[in-house]
């Protein structure tokens, strides 16, 4: 969210105190009691937030079995993907 990044990490590091002593393996679960606890349920802080906690969460998941991430998604399923990139924002 543009401009917002301090917001986001307020937010991370609200829903960091559901997360510490969960079991990190409860993705589903985890995402669920987060999203339906958000008073701005939808929103672009909470959903910024939730997505960084999403990646990590699915991060960690993949290390402790010992797997990259795609492979507990489904698989690869091409060898090459064509990447977009843009830059602006916070820095």
């Amino acid at each position: 969210v543009e401009g917002k990044a301090l917001t986001v990490e307020a937010a991370v590091t609200e829903l960091a105190d559901y997360l510490i002593g969960k079991d990190p393996r409860l993705i589903e679960d985890h995402w669920t009691v987060m999203h339906r606890g958000g008073f701005y349920r939808g929103g672009p802080i909470l959903m910024s937030a939730l997505a960084g906690i999403d990646q990590a969460l699915w991060d960690i998941k993949g290390k402790a079995l010992g797997v990259p991430v795609h492979e507990l998604l489904g698989g690869k399923l091409r060898e090459t993907i064509k990447v977009y990139s843009w830059i602006g924002g916070d820095r």
